[in-house]
C-alpha cells in the first residue's frame, strides 16, 4: 500500500475514534499510526515526542534500535539529524548579517566569484533555494562515488564543482529547487569572514550558547555516545531486512547541509530558539521568513519552512536517519518524530497526518 493512502486511511481513523478529548484522540491515532508502521512497513524503530512548553502531550521511544540485539529504542539516544542541520548553518549567516559582516541581498560573487552566474546569485538565493545551482547530491557522479568509495573525504569545494558541472535548474530567482549545494556554500561564506571553521562557529554561536550538551558536528562516520543503529533498503521497493549503514558514510559528503547530531532533549531547546527568534535580532528573523517557496502546506525561508499552520523548523534525512522536527511559537508546541531508517518510510507523512489534531 502507498505511503499516501496510510496516511490518508489513518486520517478518517482519527476523525471516527470514539474518544472524549482531542488530545485522547491525537494520542490513539499516533499509537495506531506508529504500530503499523512498525508491523505493517516493518519500520525497526522510532521517537515520537510532542510538548508544550514543559508538559508532555505524547512522548514514546518504540521498535528497535538494533535489529540483530534486539535492544529497544530509548528517548535519550543520539542520531543524525540530517537537512536539520542546515538551520544551525543558516542561522549562523544571519547572525553574520546581524553583525554587519554581509548583506542578505548582495552577489555571492565575492566569495565565488568562478561560479556560473556569481553576480546574479544572492547570499538569499543561497538561503530559501532560489539560486538555481544543481543539487551536488542528486548527481550521478555523486552517487557512483559514494558507493565506490563511502568513506571518502569530501572537501566542500569539492562538492560545488560537482554541482557546478552539471549545469543549472534555472536562472537566479526564477523558480525554486532544494538543493544541498546552496547551504555548503553558506558554510564557506561563514568560514571566510570570521576564519573559523563551521563546526566551531555552530558550537559557540548556538550548542554552547543554548546548553545543549548532547549536539555535536562530527567528521568521522562514528557517532560517540547512545545511539541506535541506522538501517537503508531500496528506495523504490520495499526491501527486508534492512541494511545497517550506521558508520558506512564519512559525514563530509553533508557537512554544512547534514553533519550534525543531537537528542530528543537538546532539539527541543534548539527549535524554541530557532523558531521564536532569540538567537537573532527581530528585523533578521523577519528576513529569514520570507518565503522563497510559498505553496499551500509548505513554505521555505532562509534555511526554515513552515508547514502545516504556523510550525516551523525542517526534516532531515542522512543514510540509516530520518527526522522531521517542528516548533510552533504561537502554542509553544514542539513535535519532533524521528526514524532510524532512511527509506520510503517518511516521518513527514506522520507529522502531517497529526499536526491539524493537536489541541
Amino acid at each position: 500500500m502507498k505511503k499516501s493512502c496510510i496516511v490518508f486511511l489513518f486520517a478518517i481513523l482519527l476523525a471516527a475514534l470514539p474518544v472524549h478529548s482531542q488530545n485522547e484522540k491525537l494520542i490513539s491515532f499516533i499509537e495506531a499510526f506508529s504500530d503499523s508502521m512498525l508491523t505493517t512497513a516493518l519500520q525497526p524503530g522510532m521517537l515520537i515526542s510532542i510538548t508544550r512548553g514543559e508538559k508532555v502531550i505524547y512522548e514514546k521511544a518504540k521498535g528497535l534500535a538494533n535489529i540483530e540485539t534486539k535492544e529497544p529504542m530509548d528517548l535519550k539516544m543520539r542520531f543524525r539529524i540530517g537537512s536539520l542541520t542546515k538551520t544551525f548553518t543558516a542561522t549562523v549567516l544571519l547572525q553574520l548579517v546581524d553583525e554587519k559582516k554581509l548583506k542578505l541581498d548582495e552577489s555571492i560573487e565575492r566569495f565565488f566569484p568562478d561560479i556560473p552566474n556569481a553576480k546574479s546569485i544572492t547570499v538569499r538565493m543561497l538561503g530559501d533555494m532560489t539560486s538555481g545551482l544543481k543539487n551536488y547530491s542528486e548527481g550521478t557522479d555523486f552517487n557512483d562515488m559514494m558507493l565506490a568509495l563511502p568513506l571518502k573525504k569530501w572537501t566542500p569545494q569539492e562538492l560545488i564543482d560537482l554541482s557546478v558541472r552539471n549545469g543549472t535548474y534555472f536562472e537566479p530567482g526564477k523558480g525554486w529547487h532544494y538543493s544541498n549545494t546552496n547551504t555548503i556554500m553558506l558554510g564557506l561564506i561563514i568560514e571566510k569572514l570570521t576564519g573559523n571553521t563551521l563546526a566551531n562557529e555552530i558550537k559557540v554561536r548556538i550548542i554552547d550558547k543554548l546548553g545543549m550538551k548532547e549536539t555535536d558536528f562530527p567528521a568521522v562516520p562514528e557517532i560517540s555516545g547512545f545511539y541506535p543503529r541506522g538501517y537503508d533498503e531500496d528506495d523504490n521497493t520495499w526491501v527486508y531486512p534492512l541494511v545497517d549503514v550506521t558508520e558506512k558514510y564519512d559525514p563530509s559528503w553533508a557537512w554544512a547541509a547534514g553533519a550534525i547530531v543531537s537528542t530528543l532533549g537538546d532539539l527541543k531547546i534548539y527549535l524554541k530558539a530557532l523558531t521564536e527568534g532569540t538567537l537573532l535580532s527581530k528585523e533578521t528573523q523577519e528576513e529569514r521568513l520570507k518565503w522563497g517557496l510559498d505553496k499551500p502546506g509548505i513554505k521555505y525561508g532562509f534555511g526554515i519552512f513552515e508547514v502545516g499552520t504556523g510550525y516551523f523548523g525542517h526534516n532531515g534525512s542522512y543514510p540509516g536517519f530520518h527526522n522531521v522536527s517542528v516548533h510552533s511559537p504561537a502554542t509553544n508546541t514542539t513535535a519532533i518524530v524521528f526514524y532510524n531508517t532512511q527509506s520510503n518510510r517518511s516521518p513527514d507523512d506522520f507529522l502531517k497526518a497529526f499536526l491539524p489534531f493537536i489541541e
